[in-house]
């Protein structure tokens, strides 16, 4: 059981770098064509979210990372302060999230001001891939804070070891939630590099 929970750790710990590398990516060019000033302020904008959303996810990682190393030696009383850094550090993220699709919002306003058909085109399909994206981001996120709090539960117990079951069962769906996005992450990427090249 402690091999296995220690692998859906290093996987769930892994995810957070993956998320907003596909922003800073979406957000690098310089513009190729004429884009209206509203879209490109919340192009800024969005690039500003997705960068915090990247420091924030870094530091998630190395905590969670953390979190598990102190788990699984039984420092139960550290590890439950990680717990609680995290658990504020997650809800930030989220609220980031919201933030970001906000951003997103406007962009896609903004589309129709464009006087490029195509590039209209690839600029709704690749913002609505990222909108996707973000959406399944905020769902990871709450699967996230529902382990944050069993293992709080579980670093505060008499008894942690009876909460090893739950644990393992909540990690297995959370990291379903890292298949989706990773998926969803590959088809954004392909969206992406289709509309930069209006931005090149």
């Amino acid at each position: 059981m402690l091999k296995k929970q220690a692998l859906f750790w290093l996987k769930i710990s892994g995810l957070v770098m993956v998320i907003a590398a596909v922003f800073l990516f979406f957000y690098a060019s310089e513009k190729k064509i004429e884009f209206p000033p509203e879209l490109l302020e919340a192009k800024t904008a969005s690039s500003t979210i997705a960068e915090e959303i990247t420091s924030l996810s870094g530091e998630a990682a190395a905590n969670l990372e953390a979190i598990s190393r102190e788990d699984k030696a039984g420092n139960y009383y550290e590890a439950v302060d990680l717990v609680i850094t995290e658990i504020k550090r997650n809800n930030e993220i989220r609220e980031k999230c919201v933030g970001l699709l906000s951003e997103l919002q406007k962009m896609i306003a903004g589309l129709g001001e464009i006087d490029s058909v195509p590039a209209q085109a690839a600029g709704l399909q690749a913002i609505s891939a990222e909108m996707t994206l973000v959406n399944q981001l905020m769902s990871y996120n709450d699967g996230l804070q529902t382990l944050l709090e069993h293992l709080r539960l579980k670093f505060l117990s008499n008894s942690p070891k009876d909460f090893d079951a739950g644990t393992a069962s909540i990690l297995e769906e959370v990291n379903a939630e890292v298949e989706q996005i990773n998926s969803q992450n590959r088809r954004a990427q392909t969206l992406i590099r289709e509309f930069n090249k209006y931005f090149q």
